[in-house]
């Protein structure tokens, strides 16, 4: 009989910031937010219904979010030190975000 031999991720032991599972056309995001409580996240989601999505996930999550129309409100935000995160979809970084 032969050993089987599992490789262990480097990365295996860390908890992660965001698991995602998908099923069938619904897909369900959860957050892991522990110490992080209370803290303000900036939101850039310029298309469809991502911002509303994320604005409803990371409040049940203890975050504040905080909707952002455009690169130049998410800079405001940071140049006044009053966000610690940012989370930016894919499509706000294309030219005419």
């Amino acid at each position: 009989m032969g050993a089987s031999v599992t490789e262990k991720s480097p990365d295996a032991d860390r908890a992660p910031a965001v698991a995602r599972t998908a099923a069938a056309d619904n897909q369900r995001v959860s957050v892991t937010a522990s110490p992080a409580t209370g803290l303000t996240v900036a939101v850039l989601a310029p298309t469809g219904q991502d911002g509303r999505v994320a604005e409803k996930v990371l409040t049940r999550e203890g975050l504040e979010p905080r909707l952002c129309a455009d690169m130049s409100d998410v800079c405001k935000l940071i140049g006044n030190e009053e966000v610690g995160v940012l989370l930016l979809a894919e499509e706000a970084l294309a030219a005419d975000a």
